[in-house]
């Protein structure tokens, strides 16, 4: 290694701490185009690889760094930034476990408060049915009490038939128009039309 490179390591604090390594190839790009020397350095306030001239030039007082400590610099940033990106991936994922269990949880919440209401809807309906059954038996009961009244009546109804035939049979129309027309309507026939309509009602309700 050249004498005239080497004496700057050597009394330069910057570059105390610099570690010596073998020439490289492609020393073209590994020279500063202004004045000429080794890029050695990294200026952190510009971003910007500079020699040692450049240090005491436009980048004096600027924070500079020799290129190995960079380079740990960078590749700390670099697993830093792996590193906070697994940290993200491990808290959607944990993320995402969550929301699976609170799906879980809400999906029970919600089948048991449908279960409620499937129940309450198959109480109602029952309740419902059994009133409309109820309603319906008390109307047959109704009719079939109507009927039997009315039956009643038909039979009192056809007596009264059979006598009128028997004095109608005699000839004798004036005795037999005489004999019914006197006669008042008997007291327990009914005004089946009004009950007839009333039943009716009680059946459309």
């Amino acid at each position: 290694m050249a004498a005239s490179h080497l004496q700057p390591h050597l009394t330069n604090p910057h570059l105390k701490r610099h570690q010596l390594i073998q020439p490289l190839t492609n020393l073209e790009e590994r020279i500063c185009l202004e004045h000429g020397q080794l890029l050695e350095l990294f200026c952190r306030d510009h971003s910007l690889l500079v020699c040692l001239k450049c240090t005491s030039e436009e980048h004096r007082d600027h924070q500079t760094v020799p290129l190995k400590e960079q380079g740990e610099v960078q590749q700390a940033t670099l697993k830093q930034q792996i590193k906070d990106r697994l940290v993200k991936v491990q808290e959607i994922q944990r993320l995402v476990k969550q929301s699976q269990r609170n799906a879980e949880t809400e999906i029970q919440e919600g089948l048991r408060v449908f279960n409620t209401l499937m129940e309450y809807v198959q109480q109602s309906a029952a309740s419902f049915k059994q009133s409309i059954e109820e309603k319906h038996k008390k109307s047959e009961e109704e009719a079939a009490q109507l009927i039997e009244q009315i039956q009643s009546e038909i039979s009192e109804l056809e007596q009264r038939g059979a006598e009128m035939e028997q004095l109608w049979s005699s000839g004798d129309h004036l005795h037999f128009v005489q004999t019914f027309t006197t006669v008042k309507p008997a007291p327990w026939l009914n005004d089946w039309t009004q009950k007839t309509e009333q039943f009716s009602c009680a059946c459309r309700r």
